[in-house]
């Protein structure tokens, strides 16, 4: 007989898996899309279960506005210490700076397709413009990686790999 070993954590469940709108990255820019098309099977992913839908856009120049769509992982975090951005069922793209300068705006929604395009899905408000004292480069830079720490006790063991 196999030993008997802990096992990591199950990283599926029983839930249909979440899919997304795919068109671009924003931690790998070397993923290019050129034009989001909803009908595109091709757009479309299939997302782990610590991923939520992304749908993330900045002003390129005062014409022009890009939006990356994909499966984003939850543990990184958009948006401020104090107000981080959250996945919910629908997709409402909020101001996620600091000084709410409302570019770039972004939502993550854990409802499979929620990261579609439509100009509804916009918060039309933005945050007060607070001064802020940070340099140029620390404004552009909206993500923070946060490391999930878990207590011992709250760590479970298996005694049987589940399949």
């Amino acid at each position: 007989p196999i030993p008997c070993v802990p096992c990591l954590p199950r990283l599926y469940s029983d839930e249909p898996a979440l899919s997304c709108y795919s068109c671009g990255s924003l931690l790998f820019p070397e993923q290019q899309c050129e034009q989001f098309n909803a009908s595109d099977s091709s757009q479309i992913q299939t997302c782990a279960q610590d991923e939520a839908c992304l749908m993330y856009s900045w002003k390129k120049s005062s014409s022009e506005t890009a939006t990356i769509r994909e499966c984003f992982k939850t543990e990184v975090l958009l948006g401020s210490l104090s107000n981080p951005l959250k996945p919910s069922v629908s997709c409402q793209q909020r101001d996620i700076t600091e000084d709410g300068s409302g570019s770039p705006m972004a939502c993550l929604c854990n409802t499979s397709l929620c990261n579609g395009d439509t100009e509804s899905q916009k918060v039309k408000q933005k945050s007060p413009k607070k001064p802020s004292k940070k340099s140029s480069q620390e404004k552009s830079l909206p993500l923070r990686l946060l490391t999930k720490t878990v207590p011992p006790e709250n760590i479970k063991t298996a005694t049987k790999c589940p399949p």
